[in-house]
């Protein structure tokens, strides 16, 4: 295991592209399972998803470091609230050069 925390996230990446597989055909659910699998999390449904955290999680599953997920605010509620988490996952993706 690594000793950075992330290496169950890891080795979940090569699950993971199989759930991904699946999930082209399974729709909604699949995309659960997928971000469930590969952030070891428990969530029942998209809307979970809202706040911008999860995919800030991803993120920086992906590209360590990119995101300074301590200024995620992971118990964002109102919309006035997500904004700062979706500015976050915008300079993360600009620091990984993700353009599309």
């Amino acid at each position: 295991m690594r000793g950075d925390g992330l290496g169950s996230v890891a080795s979940g990446f090569s699950r993971a592209g199989s759930i991904a597989d699946r999930s082209a055909r399974t729709g909604r659910s699949g995309l659960i399972e997928w971000v469930n699998t590969t952030l070891e999390l428990r969530l029942s449904s998209l809307d979970q998803l809202q706040s911008g955290a999860v995919y800030c999680q991803l993120l920086d599953a992906y590209h360590p470091g990119v995101i300074s997920m301590s200024k995620v605010n992971f118990g964002a509620q109102f919309e006035h609230e997500f904004t700062p988490n979706y500015k976050q996952l915008q300079q993360g993706l600009a620091s990984a050069h993700i353009d599309k």
